[in-house]
């Protein structure tokens, strides 16, 4: 069990296949150069910073701020401002008009298989759509 007060957790270079922090008060995930196949289940945590760099994630999702209750799976919180998925299997990347609005920064590199972008809001407002990518 992660402890409430954590805010900070670094899991990097390990074998890990899959990370719940559901409940916590988590604010910076590094993950990368796991074995993640799915983003963490995010629950009610609010991080606003995760790295998952060098990864297996196929899909990614970020839900609008009134968060995920069902299919959670995938699904970043909907608070996040800073985001590294690069050199994964990414096919899908999925931020609702109102659930990107605080993205400072996404590393999108090395996923040579995105097939779905969609329309990207980014924190200033612009909209970045599929062919700007």
């Amino acid at each position: 069990m992660i402890p409430n007060t954590l805010k900070f957790l670094d899991i990097s270079h390990n074998n890990i296949a899959q990370l719940y922090l559901d409940g916590t008060s988590i604010e910076e995930v590094q993950a990368n150069n796991n074995q993640l196949t799915m983003i963490p289940s995010v629950g009610n945590a609010f991080f606003k910073k995760i790295n998952v760099a060098n990864n297996k994630i196929t899909e990614m999702r970020i839900p609008s701020e009134g968060g995920c209750f069902i299919f959670c799976y995938y699904t970043l919180a909907p608070n996040i401002e800073w985001i590294d998925i690069s050199n994964n299997l990414l096919q899908t990347f999925n931020a609702t008009s109102s659930g990107a609005t605080k993205i400072k920064y996404l590393d999108l590199r090395g996923n040579t298989n995105i097939k779905s972008l969609s329309d990207l809001y980014t924190s200033s407002g612009t909209v970045v759509t599929q062919s700007e990518a």
